[in-house]
């Protein structure tokens, strides 16, 4: 019999990882699920009949661990640590959603008690690693398509898609920092540079500059509301190189903005550039731009993909870190790498209180 899974959540991400379950190329895992708010578990059961109910977390982890035991942590943000904590002390492999934690030392404490125990510790950062267009883009970089990279334009612009509000409105939490830990750079930022170290592979990042903003709108929210959370973020970034080349990085992500909505993910060299679509959306192509100079003219080479249903993005992080335990090939985020980018986010809102730079070396 296949080791068992257990979701820490029974909310909606948490039935995403049970229908991943499903599919993973073992076969599926025997699934365990709890939750503290009983509609929540109540309703998941009904959806998942093959889940055994746990009342409580100490309940499910009580078990004795069984050798490739994966707990997934499908909670708000700030429960993360202390969850992944007790998922590791219990002897089994832990999935974390993202951010791995709300800071870059529970981040850390995390990275060490899973290397002390011998325990994978994983997050879900990777949701939109691994597309053909990213891969293509990180090739054209690394083998010198378009020269020495100099500059990059990172910058993903939505006007309305708050979580808590426009997106899951009824799961408010995600407005008060307390629980969420932030705003869009904590539930955006992270998948963000995940993606942008996959391509330019840097050794260090360094927050030159940075901003927050909570763009006002008209929404009338429940009374007693918590919201207290950025909306719209913005970061100058310098990232070195493996060998040492400094690239300006602009980058900048809005869950709400009242300017024009906008995608650009494009890297600038000396003698080219590339640019694509990073995020896969259901009923688009996916598409990469290569622009190149031939003999004083510009050539574009522009090549499609068909785009992959959005629910196998949210099945990549169970399936990858499935494979790492069964020693199939596999493009996981492991937690150093995690913690090294929620340590950059960090230094985003860092450096936007007190305007003093910061740099961030990134684990490979």
């Amino acid at each position: 019999m296949r080791p068992p899974l257990c979701l820490i959540g029974a909310g909606v991400i948490a039935r995403h990882h049970a229908t991943a379950n499903r599919n993973l190329p073992g076969g599926p895992r025997p699934l365990h699920v709890t939750d503290p708010v009983p509609a929540s578990l109540s309703a998941f059961a009904a959806d998942h009949p093959e889940a055994t109910v746990h009342a409580t977390v100490e309940a499910m982890l009580a078990r004795p661990a069984v050798a490739g035991e994966i707990v997934v942590i499908a909670s708000p943000p700030a429960t993360h640590h202390g969850l992944a904590m007790a998922a590791l002390a219990s002897g089994r492999n832990v999935l974390v959603e993202k951010p791995i934690a709300v800071s870059a030392g529970q981040a850390a404490e995390l990275v060490a008690e899973a290397a002390r125990r011998g325990l994978q510790l994983h997050e879900c950062s990777s949701r939109y690693l691994g597309y053909r267009t990213t891969l293509a883009a990180a090739e054209l970089v690394r083998n010198g398509g378009i020269g020495r990279p100099y500059r990059v334009r990172w910058i993903q612009l939505s006007n309305r898609g708050r979580p808590g509000i426009e997106y899951q409105p009824r799961s408010r939490w995600f407005l008060d920092r307390s629980a969420s830990g932030g705003g869009v750079g904590l539930d955006w930022a992270v998948y963000d540079l995940a993606a942008l170290c996959a391509v330019l592979a840097p050794r260090a990042l360094t927050v030159v500059a940075a901003w927050t903003r909570c763009p006002a709108t008209g929404v009338v929210l429940p009374p007693g509301t918590v919201f207290d959370v950025e909306h719209h973020i913005g970061a100058e970034i310098t990232a070195e190189l493996a060998d040492g080349t400094l690239v300006s990085v602009a980058y900048e992500r809005a869950s709400c903005c009242h300017g024009a909505e906008r995608s650009e993910a494009e890297v600038a060299g000396d003698t080219g550039s590339v640019s694509w679509q990073w995020l896969p959306w259901p009923g688009e192509r996916m598409w990469i731009e290569h622009r190149f100079d031939v003999r004083g003219a510009l050539v574009t080479e522009r090549r499609e993909f068909a785009t992959l249903a959005e629910l196998e993005s949210h099945h990549r992080p169970l399936t990858a870190l499935d494979a790492v335990l069964a020693g199939r090939p596999a493009e996981p985020m492991g937690g150093a790498r995690a913690a090294s980018i929620l340590a950059v986010v960090q230094a985003i809102y860092a450096t936007a209180a007190d305007r003093c730079q910061r740099t961030i070396a990134i684990a490979p």
